[in-house]
């Protein structure tokens, strides 16, 4: 007995040219907090250590940011329970400071000529 295809799909609209508008979740940018690690959940995570956590999700997990770089992708999505939260963290901005190159050259001192040596490299 062969099965068509044909039968699996149900037509609901022979014309579906309108689409749906996306639905924005309420919380589309939510709040970032810096908070440190109070149970590792990994080897690869020390007691004490600083990261940036999003507002926890329906199901209890923070997404996590390195501290140093939280606009770059998250390092891991883990349960309430491994982060202490420390404050709510708000973006730094960038201040770019022009430094100075200061060049210092070396102070040479030679010896004055009457205390000159004539070495042998070569002399046993």
């Amino acid at each position: 007995m062969v099965i068509s295809q044909k039968s699996r799909v149900e037509i609901i609209a022979e014309d579906a040219t309108e689409l749906s508008p996306l639905v924005v979740e309420a919380n589309a940018n939510p709040k970032n907090y810096l908070a440190c690690i109070v149970k590792p959940p990994s080897r690869f995570y020390l007691v004490g250590e600083e990261y940036i956590i999003t507002e926890p999700s329906d199901n209890g997990y923070y997404t996590v940011f390195l501290k140093c770089h939280p606009d770059n992708a998250p390092v891991g999505s883990y349960k309430t329970k491994y982060f202490d939260i420390i404050a709510l963290f708000e973006k730094l901005e960038v201040i770019e400071i022009p430094v100075q190159k200061i060049e210092v050259e070396p102070e040479i001192k030679e010896l004055p000529r009457d205390q000159w040596k004539q070495m042998d490299l070569f002399g046993f």
